[in-house]
């Protein structure tokens, strides 16, 4: 038989049973609709956490605010010998202290205008210039802008080794002020006094002046490093709290301790990736009702969490929890539905068995037989995959709307993922239709219930039915 006459056969054969093929059409969308909304929702998942970390990694860290108070060795032993326990406590990768620090004999800020930078014996004053697009970290803009101190000393990491990493070059010229009376500046505090940052300057002499007092706060303190300034956007994030743009790294002379004092500080506890952030927190009660401010203001616990590293625990335990059960309820769900697609099949079988015994006898053959069975079940996966791809995207869509305005979180329509979709779905329909059917497969569906055991006006089918001379197809 030629092929075409096999399709026009299973054609004829879908028209006459379109009640039923339409059934089974739309238990078998419904199936891939579920099949390819988990996939994609996984993908999207995938996806979603592979840039977050990318984007966010400044923020992947817990912090814990450091009180104010005046500086000593046993206050920053102490404060080493914490940050270190309380490091290990949450299996954070790395830790990191910033202090910044102020002059105890003056409460009020220094301003750009009233602090001058004397380096080699040369007093250099502010001067003032124009930066177009001026990024976070240029802070420096005016005589009334703030220059902070930060403190500096071994032990007391400023940058964590999982963002020097993430930097395009070295982040510094020079090194870290390990030994008292160094100190390190930055590119930007350079710029701002007029100063061009270059490697001759590493070994000279550093003082910092209250030109209204004509106090020296910082008495020549040897320059050790020149810091990128834009290492600092790395660092610091736009959304936290505990925000630090500190331009001068100090390490003090014990000697000095007594002058200044810590002004703000905190303890960032870093992690690999937002999966061991989410995996050390302890706050997931209080982050599920979204009531963090009274996780904050909790007795027991100072440590916080920053606001992307809050969203992206809650999403996590959405997907994770909320996401199980309805993986489970569809999978659940697509079980049964695929019980009675297969039920609905084999009713469909039976339906066609007179006629597939009438084109037994006339001397179609077996294989003829169930290339027609087999071409009739394609044209119906056909249908229900093609339907399945438009709802499902509608469905994507649809959820992407509404993600995207409740936790910023898109969907994805990976056609690589579609794709390996639809081949499981093919793949799990007629492995099922084989397993279900028996060991003969797809030969047996063709040919079940459509041998004929006698002749004449009574004969008779395996199946049990009784000729009455009209087939299936008539």
């Amino acid at each position: 038989m030629r092929a075409k006459d096999r399709v026009r056969i299973a054609l004829r054969n879908l028209k006459a049973g379109r009640q039923m093929a339409g059934k089974i059409v739309f238990g078998i969308m419904f199936v891939f609709v579920l099949l390819l909304c988990s996939l994609m929702c996984i993908q999207s998942f995938i996806v979603y956490t592979e840039e977050f970390n990318d984007k966010h990694s400044a923020d992947c860290y817990y912090y814990q605010e450091i009180e104010g108070g005046e500086v000593s060795d046993a206050w920053v032993v102490s404060l080493k010998e914490y940050s270190h326990r309380e490091k290990e406590h949450y299996h954070a990768g790395d830790v990191s202290v910033l202090c910044t620090i102020r002059p105890t004999y003056k409460e009020k800020e220094f301003t750009a205008g009233s602090v001058g930078l004397s380096l080699d014996g040369r007093i250099y004053p502010y001067a003032e210039s124009f930066i177009f697009n001026r990024k976070p970290y240029q802070n420096i803009y005016g005589d009334t802008a703030p220059i902070e101190m930060a403190l500096y000393q071994e032990g007391l990491s400023i940058f964590p080794d999982k963002l020097t990493g993430r930097y395009k070059s070295n982040p510094a010229l020079g090194s870290y002020p390990v030994a008292p009376g160094e100190i390190m500046l930055d590119t930007h505090i350079l710029e701002t006094y007029g100063i061009e940052a270059r490697e001759e300057l590493l070994g000279k002499k550093v003082s910092i002046i209250d030109l209204e007092t004509e106090e020296v706060l910082v008495n020549e303190y040897i320059l050790t490093g020149i810091l990128e300034a834009d290492f600092l956007s790395v660092r610091e994030s736009l959304t936290a709290d505990d925000y630090h743009m500190e331009h001068i790294y100090v390490n003090l002379r014990k000697e000095d301790y007594s002058q200044f004092a810590v002004s703000k500080g905190s303890i960032r506890y870093y992690f690999k990736d937002f999966e061991e952030y989410v995996k050390q927190c302890e706050w997931r009660d209080s982050i599920l009702r979204l009531d963090v401010l009274q996780m904050y203001s909790s007795e027991e616990s100072e440590i916080k969490l920053t606001e992307k590293g809050i969203e992206y625990c809650l999403l996590y335990w959405i997907m994770h929890g909320v996401g199980k059960l309805l993986g489970l309820i569809a999978a659940g769900v697509g079980i049964i539905i695929s019980f009675s697609v297969f039920y609905l099949i084999e009713f469909y079988r039976n339906r066609n068995a007179r006629y597939f015994a009438m084109l037994e006898a006339i001397g179609m053959e077996r294989r003829d037989r169930t290339v027609i069975f087999s071409v009739e079940i394609c044209f119906i996966m056909f249908a229900a995959t093609g339907f399945s791809i438009y709802l499902s995207l509608l469905f994507i869509l649809l959820m992407n709307f509404f993600t995207t305005q409740a936790l910023s979180f898109h969907m994805v329509l990976d056609v690589k993922v579609s794709l390996l979709a639809i081949a499981a779905g093919w793949i799990y329909f007629f492995v099922c239709l084989r397993i279900i059917m028996g060991k003969e497969g797809l030969y047996r569906l063709s040919i079940a219930g459509c041998k004929v055991e006698d002749g004449g006006t009574n004969d008779k089918f395996t199946d049990g039915t009784k000729d009455t001379g009209a087939s299936g197809n008539s």
